[in-house]
């Protein structure tokens, strides 16, 4: 298994628990690579226990032998009795909410609420439809799949149609910009640290290409250009930054906005 790999079965890993996370590691002078790949998150608000004071937590749980303790009981403990606190070295927060996305206007209309909230499920299903055409290299029988994540959106027929009619256009136009990649990894996950920020985001495709990579990111959006590029550019920034720390190997050669308009789809490079 690859570093690569392995790193993505980390976060993976760490990231399917609702309610608790228990890890456990020897305190080593020459800690595994997990470990390290953790150790600076030791000290934010992801709070972290020792082997002793998960062993005194489960000793304040009443259980009868052979039960041990469920993960329920442990939270419960946790909560009650907390630890002493670290002083937070990181702030977790999302790649999204490094750009303001809402007007003030939006967020005063109900109305305008509501169509924001259609919009943004149009752009899921979208990018859900377009992360599902790249894992099979384009070649996507488009309705099955349609049809299956417009009910999990609980969209009309009505509402997807202008969407979908497009949707072969743009999956062509996605095709073209890849045609010459080695690999296409769509979803691309990520965390990146800065120094008081843990950011945490996804990168709708990254193609690995002999010489280096390109990253895309779809807006299904009535914005100018112009407009997108000043709107999204610091967060394409971040994407380049998490992808240069994940293939320290591969140069980036190009970051690009895919805009998704009716009737017109446009790549659009950023420096």
């Amino acid at each position: 298994m690859s570093q690569q790999e392995r790193h993505h079965l980390l976060y993976v890993a760490l990231t399917r628990a609702r309610d608790l996370l228990i890890l456990s590691s020897a305190d080593r002078e020459k800690p595994n690579e997990w470990h390290k790949q953790i150790a600076p998150l030791l000290e934010n608000p992801i709070r972290v226990h020792t082997f002793p004071e998960l062993q005194q937590h489960a000793q304040l749980i009443p259980v009868q032998a052979p039960s041990v303790p469920t993960a329920n009981q442990l939270e419960k403990s946790f909560t009650k009795h907390q630890p002493p606190t670290h002083n937070p070295t990181f702030q977790r927060t999302t790649t999204t909410a490094t750009i303001t996305l809402d007007t003030p206007a939006q967020k005063a209309s109900p109305q305008l609420k509501d169509v924001h909230k259609t919009t943004s499920h149009l752009g899921t299903f979208g990018h859900a439809l377009l992360e599902e055409a790249a894992r099979q290299c384009w070649q996507l029988n488009i309705h099955p799949v349609a049809q299956r994540i417009r009910q999990h959106l609980h969209l009309t027929e009505k509402e997807i149609q202008p969407l979908l009619c497009q949707l072969p256009s743009v999956i062509e136009h996605m095709q073209q910009q890849t045609q010459h990649a080695s690999s296409l990894l769509p979803e691309h996950s990520f965390l990146l640290h800065t120094d008081q920020h843990l950011i945490d985001g996804t990168i709708d495709l990254v193609a690995i290409y002999p010489d280096g990579i390109h990253l895309f990111d779809y807006k299904f959006s009535q914005s100018t250009p112009q407009q997108l590029k000043e709107r999204y550019q610091p967060q394409l920034h971040i994407y380049g930054q998490a992808l240069r720390n994940i293939y320290p190997n591969q140069p980036i050669l190009g970051s690009h906005i895919v805009a998704i308009q009716p009737n017109h789809i446009q790549s659009i490079p950023l420096p």
